[in-house]
Formats: C-alpha cells, structure tokens, sequence
C-alpha cells in the first residue's frame, strides 16, 4: 500500500504567502487574482472552484493571465533584441 505524504498545513500556508509575494501582476484585483491561482495550486483544486470560493468571475482570471502573456511576450522580445 502506498501512503503519501502530505505537508504540513503550514508549510503549505508559507509556500502560498510567498508565490502570493512573487506574482508580479498590475490592477485592482491582483491580490484575489493571485488567491485563486496559488490555492487552487496548491490545494489540487479546480481554478473554478476557487473562483466560487474568492467571488472573482472568470473573465476576471482570464483577463489578468492574457496581461501576463503579453507582457510575457514583449519581455522576450525585448531580450532578444538586445
């Protein structure tokens, strides 16, 4: 029988409040964004249960993650460039 070893509930907490510090998105609602990202994340859980849990729409999520392939993108660009 194979038994799997969870983490610790805080350590879990500590992993969330630091990629929570990492995610580097512009706008008013970075910080439930970033929530529903991280615990959906971490828990294993669906981002649209989340969403349900945080009270944020889809669009919303969708929106802040085009913001990060864009900007994603034109990094790269700029990279290459120089």
């Amino acid at each position: 029988m194979i038994t799997l070893d969870f983490p610790h509930r805080n350590d879990v907490e500590q992993i969330g409040h630091k990629l929570l510090s990492m995610i580097d998105f512009k706008g008013s609602k970075v910080e439930e964004v970033a929530k529903v990202l991280v615990s959906a994340a971490l828990l294993n859980d669906s981002i649209e249960n989340k969403l349900k849990m945080f009270g944020i729409s889809d669009q919303t999520v969708s929106n802040y993650a085009e913001k990060e392939e864009v900007a994603e993108r034109t990094r790269k660009s700029k990279a290459i460039i120089a």
